[in-house]
């Protein structure tokens, strides 16, 4: 089992996102209840989220004076994190929702 610490920010910012679906598999509300994970339809809500959270990254990152931050680069650095703090490689491509043949994740984790 993976234990993760959050902070009393992060855990109140994920009640608040996931008070419409408690029943949902995922952590935030991203698709539609019954959508099918590899849909068209799953894809373009999935492409749509990531380019609008891309886009508020990069408010958030302009406000603190920093670099362009985007969701690639998060699950990167998360990866580079995970692989140096001695988490395998099947933790680390599970929960980039990846498996460990593909060839990104292999890339990522060596």
């Amino acid at each position: 089992m993976l234990s993760v610490k959050l902070f009393d920010t992060t855990t109140k910012l994920i009640s608040m996102l996931n008070t419409n679906n408690q029943s949902s598999d995922y952590l935030l509300p991203v698709m539609k209840d019954g959508m099918k994970e590899n849909s068209i339809e799953a894809q373009r809500v999935i492409k749509q989220w990531i380019k609008s959270t891309n886009k508020y990254l990069n408010v958030l990152a302009d406000k603190i004076g920093v670099n362009k931050i985007i969701t690639y680069t998060a699950r990167h650095t998360f990866a580079t994190q995970a692989k140096r703090k001695g988490f395998s490689n099947e933790l680390i491509a599970e929960s980039l929702g990846q498996f460990v043949n593909n060839v990104l994740a292999n890339i990522i984790l060596e």
